[in-house]
């Protein structure tokens, strides 16, 4: 029997009916090797996901070597002893199983959906792989070519991709979030498989990582499987890795151009930013969560509103930012100017737009919009079980609480309209600002432009 199991209770409202309402706790146990085990039951269906989350990411490179953790996510999926290249996916498959992976600055996860009865699966092949893995060079000459290729439809062939990684560079100083994370050209052609092999054997361990599963699961029987499968991995002395680095003080504003061929111009601005790791007061990162949905958070707010539909000065706008980050993290404005406005034009009527949040308090009535948009959204992604299980593991792989998941969408309703203004003021200002433009290049005769300057690349995390 396992013992020592914390129940963490999480108070999320649901639309479903009684009988159907999936059990709102998480329980958690931790393997006398460290790794952490975090199980959220829901009933809803016979089917479980299961995501394994290694605390690496690209936060954790260095100069010269950026985008090995993705580099080494690519990896992970060619084999072992037990189980070689091409069978993780034919067995997950034979299960009606589907499996990916993601990188980000702070984490790589693993991820598998199966049915509940064909759970012990994922837990073979995943401890199989954090022990055994084996790094044959011919697979990995040949994997490169493939990172090489998605690093050029992601980013090099897609204009605003490009425009979001010179830009993040330039707007960090210190903070290793400014690299990107599928790594420079000149890094991903530099790579040795023995650079493979020291990532793995320094990271991938059992005490650096968390487990979730979120299914129609007993927490008691996943608890057994871990330590059935995962209980004999041994744990391993960590590199010591930076818990509460804040980037350099901005000292003015910076602004970056981007000549490319492409559809349109594209405009972004970002301003340096705490997030809830690194905050001394987190009430400041709620307010500022909130003042993103302000800008940005659906078709009646301010952005959209005054931007695209009153002005037609904009095509399409979008806000980013992330308060679970590990470490300081941008809040990013973006929009696409409508034909015949300058990139001038648009940036001012942004600005403006900042400034107004600035010197005048939003409304009840819009406060109050807000925070049922936020409230939707966090409900209806408790449909998804997916959605479930990267809250947890996003929370633990940043050093973040899963209590957060409780205290978030209280502290988000206590939000006042005061507390908005006064993140606008101290937060979006010119001296943490970094301005970048995508100024597009005539093309060549007979050349066939993107067909959007977007992408994926701006999620803050790759596949």
């Amino acid at each position: 029997m396992i013992k020592n199991i914390a129940i963490l209770l999480v108070c999320f409202a649901h639309t479903a009916m009684a009988s159907d309402k999936p059990v709102d706790v998480i329980a958690e146990h931790t393997l006398s090797n460290g790794l952490q085990i975090y199980v959220k039951p829901d009933n809803r269906a016979p089917a479980a996901v299961f995501q394994l989350w290694y605390h690496v990411g690209g936060g954790n490179e260095f100069t010269g070597k950026n985008g090995l953790s993705h580099m080494l996510e690519h990896m992970m999926f060619k084999g072992t002893k037990a189980h070689p290249e091409t069978q993780f996916s034919s067995i997950i498959s034979s299960y009606g199983g589907e499996y990916n992976a993601m990188t980000s600055s702070d984490f790589t996860v693993y991820y598998e959906t199966l049915a509940t009865s064909a759970l012990p699966i994922a837990f073979e092949l995943e401890a199989d792989r954090m022990a055994n893995l084996q790094l044959n060079n011919d697979a990995f000459q040949k994997e490169r070519e493939v990172v090489k290729e998605e690093r050029r439809m992601r980013i090099e062939d897609v204009p605003g991709a490009m425009l979001y990684e010179r830009t993040n560079a330039i707007a960090y100083t210190s903070n290793p979030y400014r690299s990107p994370l599928i790594g420079w050209m000149s890094d991903i052609n530099n790579y040795v498989i023995e650079d493979l092999q020291e990532w793995y054997n320094r990271w991938y361990a059992p005490n650096n990582a968390t487990l979730v599963v979120v299914g129609k699961v007993k927490p008691e029987e996943v608890f057994a499987m871990a330590e059935k499968y995962f209980g004999h991995i041994p744990s391993k002395t960590l590199p010591r890795t930076l818990q509460h680095t804040q980037d350099e003080q901005p000292l003015g504003e910076r602004r970056v151009i981007v000549e490319r061929i492409a559809p349109m111009p594209s405009l972004l601005i970002a301003y340096n930013t705490p997030v809830l790791k690194t905050a001394t007061d987190p009430k400041k990162i709620y307010a500022l969560w909130i003042l993103s949905y302000v800008l940005d958070g659906g078709d009646s707010t301010r952005l959209s509103k005054y931007l695209i539909r009153d002005q037609r000065i904009a095509t399409g706008t979008s806000v980013g930012y992330n308060p679970w980050q590990r470490l300081d993290e941008l809040f990013v404005i973006s929009a696409t100017p409508t034909q015949g406005k300058t990139l001038d034009v648009l940036e001012n009527a942004v600005l403006e737009q900042v400034t107004l949040l600035q010197t005048t308090p939003i409304s009840d009535d819009e406060l109050n919009r807000v925070k049922t948009i936020i409230r939707s959204q966090w409900i209806y992604d408790q449909d998804s079980l997916s959605a479930q299980g990267e809250r947890i593991g996003q929370l633990r792989s940043v050093g973040l609480p899963v209590e957060t998941l409780d205290q978030t969408l209280t502290a988000l309703q206590a939000v006042t309209k005061e507390q908005v203004q006064a993140a606008a003021k101290e937060f979006l200002t010119k001296e943490r600002r970094t301005v970048g433009w995508l100024q597009p290049l005539a093309p060549p005769a007979g050349t066939v432009l993107p067909m959007t300057n977007e992408s994926a690349v701006n999620s803050g995390s790759i596949q």
